[in-house]
């Protein structure tokens, strides 16, 4: 559905009611349609706004542009999570340079609408401030950020990103530096969603349960609710990075997971209308199957082809699931002279590799938790 600025809820509804031969007089008929529409919304197909706003028109006619480019702008991190699959550190990093990120940008200014920014921890990279400024200008942007140095970017900048994704550790500092490795984080991810709130900026709350933390997940979403979070969702760690070594201890056993869907079943329906539960990586509390990947849902991964990632060191891969070392290196210069001739990297071979790999650890696509993984080929 096209927005020109005049296409309100009222007028989408009528165009409804037009289609359909119904009576647009009809309350019980309204009824329906305004709680499909804010299914619609809790869920995030679509998204309701209170002022209007003009879809804006992207791409370039008889090229294959990314619909999404996920932009990982450093390697660096604050913390010390057990579960991180990149294995970000402190001390060794790389960032992306001025640069490789300008080039991206005037490359797919217009062309790509999506940019989401990640790391590492995004707040981390030394031009921050600047790199998000002319993204703003650029892209609809959306952040992926641990939220502890949010303040780092000037408030005239973040208010103007689409949408925030926080990652959550602890109901208290003993419990973040329990989960993180680091000291002081609570006062500051406090700090962090009172800011969020306050710019009214769009934003999901993000906790990963393991063995570790999933006996306090009440006590979490106690401290999320009176932090006035909206939308909270969960997911599961990967054997990825840092991960994969620490992943048997973990992850949860089956029994484990039945007492987490169940505990998470509980509280939706407790603070219903006072926080959103959204599904999340591995975790479908909200259907019957304890298993994410129900072979139903999956489809073609768009990963590699409407959607890309772009490493700090200007490398493309198809997919942040999958490590950086499975892949052939592919610049971004690369990857723009196929774009304008036509061409579609064809990622099977270093897929099967990989999937072959994970066979020989004992592992399967299956442990990435991913709905779509592994569809590239």
């Amino acid at each position: 559905m096209v927005s020109n600025k005049k296409l309100t809820i009222d007028v989408l509804y009528l165009e409804v009611c037009k289609s359909f031969g119904v009576d647009s007089q009809d309350s019980d008929i309204r009824k329906a349609f305004d709680k499909v529409m804010n299914n619609l919304e809790r869920k995030q197909y679509v998204i309701l706004s209170e002022v209007y706003s003009a879809i804006t028109l992207s791409g370039e006619k008889g090229f294959r542009y990314p619909f999404s480019i996920l932009m990982e702008v450093t390697d660096k991190c604050n913390l010390k999570c057990k579960h991180c699959y990149r294995d970000a550190k402190y001390e060794e990093f790389k960032e992306m340079s001025w640069d490789d990120f300008t080039q991206i940008v005037a490359v797919f200014k217009n062309k790509t609408p999506n940019l989401i920014m990640s790391g590492g921890e995004l707040t981390t990279h030394s031009r921050i401030s600047q790199i998000l400024q002319v993204a703003n200008d650029s892209f609809n942007v959306f952040l992926l950020s641990n939220g502890l140095m949010i303040s780092r970017i000037p408030e005239e900048e973040l208010k103007k990103v689409n949408y925030i994704q926080i990652s959550m550790y602890g109901y208290d500092e003993k419990s973040y530096y329990l989960f993180t490795g680091a000291r002081d984080c609570f006062q500051k991810i406090e700090k962090c969603i009172h800011m969020v709130n306050r710019l009214k900026i769009d934003h999901v709350v993000v906790i990963i349960v393991t063995k570790e933390n999933f006996k306090n997940i009440r006590r979490i979403i106690e401290c999320l609710v009176s932090l006035n979070v909206r939308r909270v969702a969960f997911g599961l760690s990967i054997p990825l990075g840092r991960a994969k070594e620490s992943d048997k201890h973990l992850e949860l056993s089956q029994n484990e997971k039945e007492m987490v869907v169940q505990e998470i079943k509980g509280l939706d329906y407790e603070y219903k209308g006072k926080i959103d539960f959204l599904p999340y990586t591995g975790l479908a509390f909200k259907g019957n199957e304890l298993n994410a990947i129900d072979e139903r849902l999956i489809f073609k991964c768009s990963a590699g082809k409407t959607n890309v990632v772009i490493d700090p060191n200007a490398f493309v891969r198809p997919c942040h699931m999958i490590p950086r070392d499975a892949f052939v290196t592919y610049s971004v210069n690369e990857y723009i002279r196929d774009i304008k001739k036509h061409r579609i990297k064809d990622y099977s071979n270093e897929i099967l590799k990989y999937e072959q790999s994970l066979m020989l650890e004992n592992r399967s696509v299956r442990d990435m938790k991913c709905a779509g993984f592994c569809n590239l080929q």
